[in-house]
């Protein structure tokens, strides 16, 4: 269900796959793009491929949209020919990597094909989920370290172009939590320093203290994350035009008193309006984040705000790799 309406929101004409197995997700994702399109092209890579896939695929109403190629995923010369293929291709391109789910060969997937994927598109990487499932029956010991989640996380520190998608995964039973990643409309190095922030208390009253976070202000020409207390914009907004959506993630960890603390990321227009939230319920590990920001017609800037439930202690934190996508 989270695939196809990913698809059918991006509508990609290009779809590359890693890991053909039998054949039936080449012929799924053909099929949407019939629906979508009337056709479309599907590259599909596997590291054997049987002659009974070929058949099958082959005799599909699809056969003419799907080229296979045999050969591992990260060989060089495996991956030029499928860069011609795809580049040969119509745009918007998604790239779905569900091959060896190790680190090493994940991470390899990930920076050679990410070039493929368009903006707005996606770039999907199945099987994060191994990193949870190591002590389960059948689950193998390795999968603690070695997994796709460790690749996704290396490869984001790498590249600032990509921002995890959380809200593909409501459904809330998903192979690829942190799995799928979507590609800034419009790249820039919004890479932000780690920070580390209090949030004190102020008039019992208040409710809620937010936070400036330090940045790089040349990105914006301000502070990405700003401050609103007593209705009154106290940070600077990001430009959008009207009727844009975007996102923003982040990652958060409590420092000291992380406890029972919790905060709230939300998203503001210049009406004052809240557009979007997140609960966050503070950990002392790393934790990803991120928030939707819907369309409004009438929205030109957006403020994003991490703010806090009123308590009366303080709520000491850090936060890392800060990214927008407009």
């Amino acid at each position: 269900m989270a695939l196809q309406e990913l698809i059918s929101e991006i509508r990609p004409r290009t779809i590359v796959e890693t890991g053909t197995n039998r054949g039936g997700s080449a012929l799924f994702f053909a099929s949407l793009l019939r629906l979508l399109h009337g056709s479309g092209t599907v590259i599909t890579v596997d590291i054997t491929v049987t002659e009974e896939t070929r058949r099958r695929i082959a005799a599909s109403p699809f056969g003419d949209m799907i080229q296979i190629f045999e050969g591992s995923s990260i060989d060089p010369a495996v991956v030029n020919r499928i860069k011609q293929a795809a580049q040969s291709g119509q745009e918007p391109v998604m790239v779905f990597l569900d091959s060896d789910h190790s680190y090493a060969h994940v991470l390899e997937e990930m920076r050679r094909y990410h070039d493929l994927v368009s903006p707005g598109s996606y770039l999907v990487v199945f099987d994060t989920i191994t990193r949870y499932l190591y002590d389960v029956p059948h689950g193998k010991r390795e999968w603690f370290t070695d997994n796709p989640l460790y690749a996704v996380q290396q490869f984001l520190s790498e590249q600032d172009g990509f921002i995890p998608d959380r809200s593909r995964e409501k459904y809330m039973a998903t192979f690829a939590p942190m799995g799928f990643l979507r590609k800034a409309s419009r790249p820039r190095p919004d890479q932000w320093r780690a920070t580390q922030s209090v949030l004190e208390p102020i008039a019992s009253d208040a409710g809620i203290r937010c936070i400036t976070f330090e940045g790089d202000k040349a990105l914006w020409g301000g502070m990405l994350l700003g401050c609103v207390r007593n209705n009154q914009c106290d940070g600077s907004t990001l430009p959008c035009r009207p009727g844009m959506e975007g996102m923003v993630s982040l990652e958060v960890r409590g420092v000291a008193n992380w406890q029972g603390k919790r905060l709230v990321l939300n998203a503001i227009d210049q009406q004052h309006r809240r557009l979007a939230e997140r609960l966050i319920d503070l950990t002392d590990t790393w934790q990803p984040v991120s928030l939707s920001i819907p369309a409004r017609p009438d929205s030109t800037h957006v403020g994003i705000q991490l703010v806090k439930v009123k308590t009366p202690a303080p709520v000491i934190f850090e936060t890392r790799n800060i990214r927008t996508a407009l």
